[in-house]
């Protein structure tokens, strides 16, 4: 009887200590219950409202509830880092210059390359009178196919050859983003934005941190903003998201319940949020979004580009 009482006893003691440290060890409770269906349904499809609490628990950060935020180090000093909103005016609209940059290499099989064609459709139709696109295509060789900026209108034959494109070969992306870049005629008045749409990989020219900001560089100095749309099933984040923070721009994330619409907005009306701070030569100067409304959001951690003189 005494030792079933004491491995009675041991259990209900064990059973408290699980309980109790449950959260601890496996983490933070489910926020509601539409992620807790989520988790249960495994491979099914997530809900439209949980994707979109994981982007803002993404840019969440503690600027958004702490405009002032210290911190003090071991050796007794204390940093601060203080938010700064300015209220700035709208910028005018202006006319803009797209460069489209497809990867058609093997890795955008299974329906990547198929949204990818459809995203650089519905950009070119809703192009304004006086905007601009140019489509090109990265894989093993990068190819022009519109011969230069061309209104809407225009561009209608180079849509017809983009159909004709299939998932082929490797990529190399460094030299396509090098002749994307020098293909800008800088028109006076217009913005400009490289709009990539593909993984970020480059197999057969490897990116290094150099040669990013070389390109980054570039970017900066002919005001070109990078906007990624990542398609692909390996994504290459340290270029996707290098060249966009560094040139202004931001990524672009087609979510799965909204992926086969391929929403137009998400790509010529989104207001993205602010740059990161750029590589320590790049000129301090106002960069094309791809939005017509003007986003003024700044902080002291995450600044936005100022007006050039």
């Amino acid at each position: 009887m005494t030792e079933g009482r004491r491995l009675l006893a041991v259990g209900a003691i064990l059973a408290l200590a699980a309980i109790i440290s449950y959260s601890h060890v496996w983490g933070e409770p489910a926020r509601n219950k539409e992620v807790e269906k989520w988790r249960a349904e495994g491979d099914k499809p997530a809900a439209t409202a949980v994707d979109r609490q994981m982007g803002e628990d993404l840019a969440s950060s503690k600027f958004a509830q702490n405009p002032v935020v210290t911190y003090r180090t071991q050796e007794g000093e204390t940093f601060f880092a203080l938010q700064v909103k300015p209220e700035l005016p709208r910028a005018a609209a202006r006319p803009r210059d797209y460069l489209v940059l497809i990867d058609t290499s093997a890795s955008q099989a299974r329906g990547h390359l198929a949204a990818a064609i459809k995203i650089t459709e519905a950009l070119t139709a809703s192009l304004g009178v006086e905007d601009r696109i140019a489509i090109r295509t990265a894989s093993t060789k990068c190819k022009e196919l519109t011969a230069g900026f061309k209104h809407g209108a225009d561009a209608q034959g180079a849509l017809q050859a983009l159909k004709m494109e299939y998932p082929a070969g490797s990529t190399d992306l460094n030299t396509a983003l090098k002749e994307s870049i020098a293909s800008f005629d800088s028109k006076p008045g217009h913005q400009q934005v490289l709009l990539y749409l593909g993984d970020g990989g480059s197999v057969l020219a490897p990116i290094t941190p150099e040669d990013r900001t070389r390109l980054s560089d570039s970017m900066v100095k002919s005001e070109i903003a990078f906007f990624p749309v990542p398609l692909g099933p390996q994504l290459t984040p340290e270029n996707l998201h290098g060249f966009a923070t560094s040139t202004g721009g931001a990524p672009v994330r087609m979510l799965p319940a909204t992926a086969s619409r391929i929403p137009c907005s998400a790509c010529t009306r989104r207001c993205p949020p602010p740059s990161s701070t750029p590589p320590a030569s790049s000129s301090w100067v106002r960069l094309p979004r791809l939005c017509r409304r003007s986003c003024r959001r700044s902080a002291v951690i995450r600044p936005r580009w100022s007006s050039a003189a």
